[in-house]
């Protein structure tokens, strides 16, 4: 058959069947989400971009994060990114995002997701020997993905 238009299912929770003869829970899709989000910063004093983008299928979600925020202390031990649109599996937990600071260092960083909620631990500078401090500014460009609760 030859579709000219969207295939919209008659009632809600109904999906595609892909990849089988006959119906199986397994290979139904049946969830697609895109969306937008304010992602933030545990240690933030202020911000002065916060862009969070995310597309959900089934039950993976992938992430991205634009963001600069104005840090609150002078440390090396940074906050976490929270707000994250779905709560992260707590199989998935501690999968970790990379990303380079754009604002301020340029230096590597790197965060593990915190399972079961919806936000990373602390990002970590990878030479732990930079230090923020107070009133700079921390950017987080990151692109990552997790399945969800």
């Amino acid at each position: 058959a030859k579709f000219n238009d969207n295939i919209v299912m008659g009632t809600a929770g109904k999906g595609i069947h892909l990849g089988v003869t006959s119906a199986t829970a397994s290979n139904l899709l049946d969830d697609y989400e895109e969306g937008t989000f304010t992602p933030a910063y545990s240690q933030s004093g202020g911000d002065v971009l916060r862009t969070g983008r995310y597309t959900k299928v089934g039950n993976m979600v992938t992430i991205f994060i634009r963001a600069q925020y104005t840090q609150t202390s002078s440390t090396t031990a940074m906050g976490a990114i929270t707000g994250l649109p779905f709560t992260i599996l707590s199989e998935t937990g501690n999968g970790t995002m990379v990303f380079r600071e754009f604002s301020t260092t340029g230096d590597l960083h790197s965060a593990t997701l915190s399972p079961n909620n919806t936000a990373t631990n602390n990002i970590v500078n990878f030479t732990n020997t930079n230090t923020f401090t107070a009133g700079g500014e921390i950017g987080i460009g990151v692109e990552f993905s997790y399945r969800v609760a």
